[in-house]
Order: structure tokens, then C-alpha cells, then sequence
């Protein structure tokens, strides 16, 4: 693949994935949980220190395996040295992301839809036709920003993610004026009684949920110009940037809005413009919430898309997702592939239940990755790393992640079909794993599917990164 992604666009990438719809539409659910404002920016500064911890962590190992598919890429060459079934956690993790990635993106497109739609219909429910054909059309189209070439994927990350900060930062300008005009942080009582433990979970998982994404840009890291320098940068600056601008938000909504009126609602962002800017920009805030649905979802699409394309290209999932194009080198069949799935579970409309599992999923992989940053650093420690993350803020980042999977399956009961669910897809994973890449079990045809699909994408099989980095790492220690 091409190195075409430069520092600039590696963070606008970034401040694509991370910033999202969980800063317009969770404040409110985080206030009122955490009971009271001292509690609840305490929580998003450590939903931040959270995510700059973690993004410490990925950016050693993006800086060390600069290769497609992030996670996955990791697993992978950790696993390297406990001999066939080594590769088990890089499959799972591949095998879950086929199903979970694309689904998220369903649920981006009925969200855009769903806030699209409020602006002809504000006094009634679209129609379902109406709700899957713009949820479809806007899968279809943040696609179709994937598939020219990287640079035009990351120009239109330079401009959404330039949209979302100018408008939350004209929150932050708003929400300075109206300290000189009298604010509401002063006049808010405290709260009678604490939080309970339940309380402070969900609050916690919300303020969490806003910062996620802040590891794609170690997808695309085959991608990224001087990776050894620009990954961790990237991920220190968006972070950083990230936790300023949230905290800065939050403080706005305190001065204008009141606690009972933001606890009371989840449409904080509106319930603020509507105080401030007047009721006519207020009725244009679903269109501003879905053009940041889109510009995360095109962070998406592209970032997750690798891992079908990693994964695929070390034989974990179907060969031809592995192909890229002659000319522009973006693996299209992983886009496209990806676009179909996403495409099928907005037209069957069963996925919601992976908004539930997909926490404890994140947690367990996050687990996994620092895991596997420590095996690297005894298999790989002769490799030349241009940056090291402490020992202890990796612990520490394996125990949070750990505690955080731990208080989700406290609540498996709630969610026992989910977690079933769940099971039954990872036990068809271990049949596939067993029949097609322990056994290596050809289906009739897939020879000229393969050359089928070659031919109508103008794609081609692409050499393996990964195998080139870890086989110059083991020359190294060889010689050394």
C-alpha cells in the first residue's frame, strides 16, 4: 500500500473517529448519573486520561509494526511464537470485526437517518422505507469516499473534522460570552446523595463511549508517511485536543444551561443552541449531528476496512478481501465487502443488540493489545522502537481495561441473549477457523471467483507488510 497519509491527515483522521455524536447527545446521561457537576468533569477528565493511556500503548506498537490492521496486526506477530494455534486471538479479533464493524456502521446510518429525517418530518415518525433508504444511501456514499484513493479519503476527514471543531468550539466561544452574563455553575446545589456504583458505571461507559476511536489511525498504519514519528504524534495531539475541547463543552452547557435541564434531557446540544443562538439554528442542529455522523462513519469505513484486508491477506478471511487496486492502492474488495454486510444488517434490522456487546468486546481486545505489546517486548526486544511507552502505564492500562470487561459481564443476566448471541458467533468462528485455515479446505470455484472479482475491481494480491517487518526484526536480533 501507498504512504500517502501525512501527519495533518493522520490527526484529522483521528479527531474524525473520536469525535462523534456521544458529545451532542451524553452529557445529559452523564450528569445524571454522576449527580453532580464536580463529579461529573471529574469523569471526563478520566475518560480522557483513559484514552491518552491507551493511545500511549498503541502508539509504540503502531510505531513498532506499522502495518494494516491495527489490533489485529499485533495479535498476530505476539502470537508468532507459540506455533500454529499462535494466530487463534488475531483470528477472533478479525472474525469479530467482520460482524461488529459493519454493524456499527448500520446503526451510523439509521442514526443519520434518524436525524436527517427529523428536519421534513419534526412532528412524526419517517416512514421505515423511508428511514433504511437514507440510512443505505449514506452507507453507500461513505463508501464511495473510500474507494478513489486515500488522499481523497483523508481530504474529506481534513474538512468534516474541521466542521465538528468550529462548531464545538463556537459552543466554547458561546459558552465564555455568557460567563459575563450570568451563568448557572455558581447557582447549582449540590446533589442530596452520591452516586451508587451502578450510577457511576453507566456515567462512567458514557463519558467513555465519546472517546472511543482514538487507536484507528493504527489501521491504516501501512499507510501513514514516517509512522515511527507521526503515529504516536497523531494520537498525543487528537487525544489531547479531544479532552480540551470535551471538557471546555461541558463547562459551556454548565454556564448556560442549568443541571436539572441537562440531566433532564439527552439532546443537550439543541436544548443549548435554542437558549443561545435562537430557536432557527436550533431546528438546523440534526443537520449538524449528521454531518458528524458521516464524517465518523468515513473514518470508519476506512480504518476498519484494513483489518478485513490484513486479515484476509494472512488467510483468516476469504483471499479476494486481500486484493487492492492496480492503480490507486485501496484494497476495494474489503471496502465494498464491508458495504454489502453493512448494507444487509440496515435492510434486516437486527443489530442493535451489538451496541451492548461491543463494550465488552472493545475492553477484552484493548486487554488483549497491551498483552500483546508486553509479549512483543520480549520476542521483538533487540527491535528498534521509536517510541516506548512506560512499563507501568501499560499495567495500569491492562488492569483498567480488565476491571471495565469485568463490571460489563456483571451484567450478563441482563443481557443473556446478547451474550449468547455472542457465543454462537464465536463458536461458528472456531468451525471456520478449523475447516478452512487449520485444514486449509478449498470451496469448488473459489479460484474463479477470485479471478472474477481481480477483474471487475482491477485489483490485484498485495505482499504482506507485516511479514516483510517482523522478518527484518528477527534478521536484526539474528545478527546482533
Amino acid at each position: 500500500l501507498k504512504r500517502d497519509v501525512g501527519l495533518f491527515s493522520s490527526i484529522t483522521l483521528l479527531l474524525g473517529a473520536i469525535i462523534g455524536t456521544g458529545i451532542f447527545i451524553t452529557p445529559g446521561n452523564v450528569l445524571r448519573n454522576s449527580k453532580t457537576i464536580s463529579i461529573d468533569l471529574l469523569l471526563w477528565t478520566l475518560g480522557g486520561v483513559n484514552a491518552f493511556i491507551g493511545g500511549l500503548c498503541a502508539a509504540e506498537l503502531g510505531a513498532l509494526l506499522p502495518a494494516s490492521g491495527g489490533d489485529y496486526a499485533y495479535f498476530l506477530a505476539a502470537g508468532r511464537r507459540y506455533g500454529a494455534c499462535g494466530d487463534l486471538p488475531a483470528f477472533f479479533f478479525a472474525w469479530a470485526c467482520f460482524f461488529v464493524e459493519p454493524a456499527g456502521t448500520s446503526i451510523q446510518g439509521l442514526t443519520f437517518s434518524a436525524y436527517l429525517l427529523s428536519l421534513p418530518y419534526p412532528d412524526c415518525t419517517p416512514p421505515y422505507e423511508v428511514n433504511v433508504l437514507v440510512a443505505s444511501l449514506f452507507i453507500t456514499l461513505a463508501t464511495a469516499m473510500n474507494c478513489f484513493s486515500v488522499r481523497m479519503s483523508t481530504k474529506v476527514q481534513d474538512i468534516f473534522s474541521g466542521l465538528k471543531c468550529a462548531f464545538l468550539y463556537a459552543v466554547i466561544i458561546t459558552g465564555a460570552v455568557y460567563i459575563f452574563r450570568g451563568n448557572h455553575i455558581w447557582d447549582t446545589q449540590p446533589s442530596d446523595t452520591l452516586p451508587s456504583i451502578g450510577d457511576l458505571a453507566a456515567a462512567t461507559y458514557s463519558a467513555l463511549y465519546c472517546y472511543s476511536g482514538w487507536n484507528c489511525i493504527n489501521c491504516v498504519a501501512e499507510e501513514i508517511k514516517n509512522p515511527g514519528r507521526n503515529i504516536p504524534v497523531a494520537i498525543a495531539v487528537s487525544v489531547v485536543i479531544t479532552v480540551i475541547t470535551y471538557l471546555l463543552v461541558n463547562i459551556s452547557f454548565f454556564v448556560v444551561l442549568d443541571a436539572h435541564t441537562i440531566a433532564s434531557t439527552d439532546a443537550v446540544a439543541v436544548t443549548f443552541v435554542r437558549a443561545t443562538w435562537g430557536r432557527t439554528m436550533a431546528a438546523v442542529m440534526p443537520l449538524v449531528i449528521a454531518l458528524t455522523v458521516f464524517g465518523s462513519t468515513c473514518a470508519d469505513v476506512l480504518s476498519s476496512s484494513r483489518i478485513f484486508f490484513a486479515a484476509s491477506r494472512e488467510g483468516h478471511l476469504a483471499r479476494f478481501m486481500s486484493f487492492v487496486h492496480v492503480e490507486n492502492s485501496v484494497p476495494l474488495v474489503a471496502v465494498v465487502g464491508r458495504c454489502i454486510l453493512a448494507l444487509t444488517f440496515t435492510l434486516v434490522g437486527s443489530v442493535h443488540f451489538l451496541i451492548e456487546v461491543s463494550i465488552l468486546l472493545g475492553n477484552v481486545w484493548e486487554a488483549a493489545s497491551v498483552i500483546s505489546l508486553l509479549l512483543l517486548r520480549r520476542s521483538m526486544r533487540d527491535a528498534p522502537r521509536p517510541y516506548r511507552v512506560p512499563t507501568v502505564i501499560a499495567v495500569l492500562r491492562l488492569l483498567v481495561c480488565v476491571a471495565l470487561a469485568a463490571v460489563t459481564l456483571v451484567q450478563v443476566k441482563r443481557y443473556a441473549y446478547q451474550y449468547a448471541l455472542l457465543a454462537v458467533t464465536f463458536v461458528a468462528g472456531g468451525m471456520y477457523y478449523y475447516l478452512f485455515v487449520w485444514k486449509k479446505i478449498r470451496l469448488r470455484g473459489c479460484e474463479s471467483v477470485s479471478v472474477f472479482l481481480q477483474k471487475c475491481f482491477n485489483s490485484a494480491p498485495c505482499a504482506s507488510e507485516l511479514e516483510k517487518r517482523v522478518n527484518e526484526m528477527e534478521r536484526i536480533v539474528q545478527w546482533d
